[in-house]
């Protein structure tokens, strides 16, 4: 008997283990240099033009990471994703870049978000990069929200450009000391889904 029950019970603790183990992958933070030249993740927003945008599903996560959990994440799909590690730096950076054409009427970036802060203190930000250059466009920040919205960040000023986005969140920060102590528990996780860099925003 003892001999079958542990024959049952084995496939369920390999497929537990399997999942534990691809969890720990996808939070691990970003240790290595980002050779964006030769990203294998580039896409052809051209071709993605007619299915109405190009969607981004490939990051670089530091101290982010996947929620299976389909109650978590937007319209009871799993896989999501959330910064649960609140007391650090975190950010999501797409892998590839995404070409704005010129012939785009409202380009756009459109994502689902909700964003929860302990203090009704705000540090999340979107930022947008031009490929060639250093600096990060800090375009949008995050209000708090307990519930799911959409959220539309226009991007007509990138028209031509690639561009990479990134999503990303401060907890420590403050003018002062006594600012920043505060903020350093300031409780805020921040979750992103389906995002997608549209043609023209005012097409639902």
């Amino acid at each position: 008997m003892t001999v079958n029950f542990l024959a049952k019970i084995k496939p369920i603790y390999l497929g537990l283990l399997s999942l534990l183990i691809f969890a720990q992958i996808a939070a691990a933070p970003l240790t290595q240099p980002i050779n964006r030249s030769q990203s294998t993740d580039a896409v052809s927003s051209q071709a993605n033009l007619n299915e109405g945008g190009v969607e981004l599903k490939s990051w670089w996560l530091h101290n982010f990471t996947i929620i299976f959990s389909p109650y978590s994440c937007h319209a009871g799909v799993a896989g999501c994703l959330a910064n649960p590690d609140y007391h650090v730096n975190s950010w999501l950076l797409s892998k590839s870049s995404v070409k704005i054409e010129k012939s785009w009427a409202n380009p756009a970036l459109t994502f689902w978000t909700k964003h929860y802060s302990r203090s009704y203190v705000t540090f999340c930000y979107v930022e947008i990069q031009v490929d060639g250059k250093a600096n990060w466009d800090r375009l949008k920040a995050f209000t708090g929200s307990k519930d799911w919205y959409k959220m539309t960040v226009d991007l007509k000023q990138y028209s031509g450009e690639n561009i990479y986005v990134k999503f990303y969140c401060e907890p420590n920060r403050g003018f002062g000391y006594s600012d920043r102590l505060s903020n350093y528990f300031n409780k805020q996780i921040l979750y992103v889904q389906d995002v997608k860099v549209v043609p023209d925003s005012t097409i639902p």
